[in-house]
């Protein structure tokens, strides 16, 4: 099965977590790509929230399975994340699984929202949603966290 991880990280945090997934897909057998959403190298997020220019928007199509990484900015989903889930076409019937990065401790803190976000977006142009996970960034257990998720996520490819 092939398998794409389109992330959006501004600080890194969200791609490592991209590249931990890839790393347990492949260990399965399975083809994995990591694709990368690319904007103006001037936006900062912390800033500019809308002010920016998608100039690489990765295709869903060539993957079987979808796996969509984004952070959370001030309490919601990453306004990059927002304008690429609500302009990307053809994933009717795509299996996908959501993935968030947040810097506070609690999923409640911005993270559930994200997500919820994602899947409206999605479930709106028809995807399944095989799986939601959030890392939180400021815990000291982020590592088996994320093990824990990527593990999951692997599982359904």
């Amino acid at each position: 099965m092939k398998t794409g991880i389109i992330v959006y990280s501004y600080t890194g945090n969200t791609l490592s977590v991209a590249e931990k997934l890839k790393e347990a897909i492949e260990k399965k057998g399975h083809d994995c790509t990591i694709e990368k959403i690319a904007v103006n190298e001037d936006y900062d997020p912390n800033n500019d929230m809308g002010k920016f220019t998608i100039l690489e928007s990765p295709d869903p199509t060539k993957y079987d399975f979808l796996v969509l990484a984004g952070s959370v900015i001030a309490f919601s989903l990453s306004p990059v994340m927002k304008r690429y889930c609500k302009t990307v076409k053809a994933i009717e019937d795509k299996k996908i699984a959501l993935l968030v990065t947040q810097h506070l401790p609690f999923a409640w803190m911005g993270g559930n929202r994200a997500l919820r976000r994602m899947e409206k977006m999605c479930t709106f142009k028809k995807a399944v949603i095989c799986a939601k996970e959030v890392i939180n960034w400021s815990r000291k257990d982020r590592e088996e966290r994320i093990t824990s998720a990527t593990n999951r996520i692997a599982s359904l490819v």
